[in-house]
């Protein structure tokens, strides 16, 4: 209970929005079992200031290569070498500059 006089708190909210470094599109990757792979692409926008340092896979056997498109913009190729059994990788991306980390997405044979 509040005395004579006393003024009510002051409720303060802060809302923030900090934007993702990366956006990566597609966010996971599925291959069938038993078919011939094709490569698969990801694109990858960053925000300005960050850079791609490095894409691979958790597993040897999915093939990666990647190129810049323009600035703030890559394409990552994936290719498994063989469909013959189920599997299941990420592809990690780490990144740098104004922001640092990585993003991994699914890759998977079913």
């Amino acid at each position: 209970m509040r005395e004579v006089g006393e003024k009510a708190p002051t409720v303060l909210t802060l809302e923030v929005s900090l934007p993702d470094p990366l956006k990566v599109t597609p966010s996971e990757l599925e291959w069938k079992k038993d078919k011939t792979p094709a490569a698969k692409d990801v694109q990858i926008s960053a925000l300005p200031g960050v850079e791609i340092v490095e894409a691979e896979s958790t597993l040897p056997f999915f093939e990666i290569k990647t190129r810049k498109i323009h600035e703030g913009a890559w394409m990552v190729s994936i290719l498994p070498k063989t469909s013959d059994s189920p599997a299941t990788a990420l592809l990690r991306v780490r990144f740098s500059g104004d922001a640092s980390g990585a993003v991994s997405i699914p890759l998977r044979i079913r």
